[in-house]
């Protein structure tokens, strides 16, 4: 047992130095190489962070604008359709003034056409009545002779 004691403090004593060199390693490698890169890579998380709030900004601020495009857009439709409504209804309105306008128009001509027939059947009454006495004075001269002559035609009633 003594000798494996030994034996152990011989690889100890033998094992300093390399505890040494890995210990003066470990503090170079620190400040040399693991804090540097450390320190870039800190730097590039803060980027990468502020990048990411920046387009998370973006993201937002994009989705704000679509929000009130699409709101626009809403409205625009609503605006046109109102137009296109009120257009539509001041058309019929237009044309169911001309419709009366031309119903009236022919209303008006049918009386003055049924005026003027009832003023030429009169006219033609009159006349064939006066035309209806001559003939019959002629016919009764005729038939008669001179005494019929003599006869005054009937008067239109």
């Amino acid at each position: 047992m003594a000798h494996t004691l030994h034996q152990l403090v011989g690889l100890l004593i033998g094992s300093i130095p390399t505890v040494v060199i890995f210990l003066l390693l470990h503090f170079i490698l620190r400040g040399v190489l693991y804090r540097p890169l450390q320190r870039v890579l800190a730097e590039r998380r803060s980027r990468m962070e502020g990048r990411s709030e920046a387009a998370q900004a973006l993201l937002v601020e994009v989705d704000a604008k679509l929000t009130a495009y699409e709101a626009a857009v809403r409205a625009a439709r609503a605006d046109g359709y109102r137009l296109l409504e009120e257009r539509r209804r001041a058309a019929l309105a237009e044309r169911s003034t001309q419709v009366e306008a031309a119903k009236q128009k022919a209303a008006s001509a049918v009386a003055q056409a049924r005026a003027q027939l009832a003023e030429d059947v009169d006219n033609a009454r009159v006349g064939l009545h006066v035309e209806a006495g001559e003939l019959a004075a002629g016919i009764a001269r005729m038939v008669l002779g001179e005494r019929a002559q003599q006869a005054k035609p009937v008067a239109p009633a």
